[in-house]
């Protein structure tokens, strides 16, 4: 399940990240093409080149990508496991039964006893078990997003001072040393860089969470179980593209938990 839910987040970043780009060129070719810069028919020939082009490119990248997530996403659990250990010794078993809930039998177990209640408002009973899976879904996946996030501010931060050495051993070899007015300034902007680029990478995580918590509940309505986990993922692949998160869309690893 977590091999497929790697392979499902990847492969829907790329057609997703497709579909948008293809979306792009398509206005572009039209505004062309009502300008008279090119005719209807170039423009469909370049579209058809680009697609066929672009297609197999982001394919071919696929393995590689998914290898990279895949390995990340071992680092993360082991992180996950490592939370909940702190985390049982911190809270009662009320907390962790939420932090560590399975989504997947959640969904069908609360569907079955709100079936099994049998109201005569169904959409009453619909509302509960959006809410309710929502909160657990939300819940379930906060230590997994936790994890994630500090996997990725960890290489975020590496790239940074890997970046910085680079430079400096540059700067070395070459015996052109700033002045320290001017490396106070690059220091200063390199750190407002980071700052910058941490606090998106927590918004988008965030977004993510909300996202996949969103995508569980409605998965639930759908087909409790399975429909519980691909559209929890879905919803966080689409929180990727929405936020437009370079890192994210590159290496997510499929966060939420159903194991």
């Amino acid at each position: 399940m977590s091999t497929l839910r790697v392979v499902i987040q990847q492969a829907s970043l790329i057609v997703a990240n497709f579909m948008s780009d293809q979306l792009e060129g398509e206005l572009k070719r039209n505004q062309a093409v009502q300008d008279g810069s090119i005719s209807q028919g170039e423009a469909d020939e370049q579209a058809q080149e680009w697609e066929k082009a672009e297609w197999e490119k982001r394919w071919k990248v696929f393995p590689n990508r998914f290898l990279t997530a895949f390995a990340k996403y071992h680092v993360i659990t082991l992180l996950m496991r490592t939370y909940e250990h702190l985390a049982s010794l911190r809270y009662d078993e009320v907390v962790l039964d939420k932090l560590t809930m399975d989504p997947f039998f959640a969904a069908r177990r609360i569907v079955a006893s709100k079936a099994a209640e049998k109201s005569s408002d169904s959409s009453s009973n619909t509302t509960v078990i959006a809410k309710e899976m929502f909160h657990t879904t939300f819940w379930a996946n906060l230590i997994a997003f936790m994890a994630d996030y500090s996997v990725h501010q960890v290489i975020l931060c590496y790239g940074y001072y890997a970046y910085i050495r680079r430079k400096r051993k540059q700067q070395a070899s070459t015996q052109s040393f700033p002045k320290e007015e001017s490396v106070v300034v690059v220091d200063a902007v390199i750190m407002t860089s980071l700052l910058r680029k941490s606090t998106q990478l927590l918004v988008s995580r965030s977004f993510g969470l909300f996202c996949s918590a969103l995508g569980g509940a409605i998965g639930t309505l759908w087909w409790p179980g399975w429909g519980t986990v691909l559209l929890s993922n879905m919803g966080e692949g689409a929180a990727s593209v929405v936020m437009d998160d370079g890192q994210s869309s590159g290496t997510s690893t499929g966060t939420s938990t159903t194991n």
